[in-house]
């Protein structure tokens, strides 16, 4: 398994690692999984390590695009799918260096770290994949009835319309579509150990913000 040399099949990992501005040792990262498409189905080859570089740097800049300004990127690790065992090999994974901002501008005071955009991966079966965003919120994406914090009906709506959207930065069309060099996909084991690939058909936002500290390991991955 190598991201210079990529096999049939093989699953790939991308962690973004982002960093608050204001406070660059608040870090966190969120990781995803992305495989070559065969016909629509995770099973095909990169034709080199350049197409995952860009599959990965296509989820990168699908993230700036939600965040807000004051958080900083600071890297893009691709990885081979392996247990976090394995011994260490330099071709599993390429470090890309990265040193932009998230566009989106905050005229609205920011929620705090802990508060999470909640985006959920849908697959043809199965559970829904979570993807928990941080400092991607304002007071005025929000409202609390009965003391909930939920997100408002006008923000959701707009992102799920850009998600569905046939272009523009917020659809992820280059890893959701039957013609994608790249699918977005869902990895994890079953009880035998064995890999379970599920390709992402689309992505939505829930109406839940979801309030996660900011030492919960889901964001503090080694990377």
């Amino acid at each position: 398994m190598s991201v210079i040399a990529p096999t049939a099949g093989e699953v790939f990992r991308v962690t973004i690692r982002k960093a608050l501005q204001s406070n660059p040792s608040a870090t966190w990262v969120n990781t995803y999984e992305i495989a070559a498409n065969s016909a629509g189905l995770p099973e095909g080859t990169f034709a080199n390590a350049e197409e995952v570089r860009l599959a990965a740097l296509t989820i990168y800049e699908w993230e700036r695009n939600l965040h807000l300004v004051d958080v900083l990127f600071t890297r893009v690790t691709v990885s081979t799918w392996v247990d976090d065992s394995t011994p260490y090999n330099g071709d599993e994974f390429s470090a890309l260096p990265v040193t932009a901002s998230g566009l989106r501008v905050a005229p609205a005071p920011p929620l705090g770290l802990e508060s999470c955009l909640f985006i959920e991966r849908q697959p043809l079966a199965g559970r829904t994949g979570k993807i928990y965003l941080r400092r991607c919120l304002r007071e005025d994406d929000v409202s609390a009835p009965a003391g909930k914090t939920n997100l408002e009906s006008t923000y959701r709506t707009a992102l799920n319309d850009n998600f569905a959207a046939n272009e523009g930065n917020l659809n992820l069309i280059q890893l959701l579509s039957v013609e994608a060099n790249a699918l977005m996909v869902m990895a994890s084991r079953n009880s035998s150990g064995d890999a379970v690939v599920r390709r992402v058909f689309g992505i939505s936002a829930s109406d839940r913000v979801v309030n996660k500290k900011t030492d919960n390991r889901w964001f503090n991955r080694s990377v």
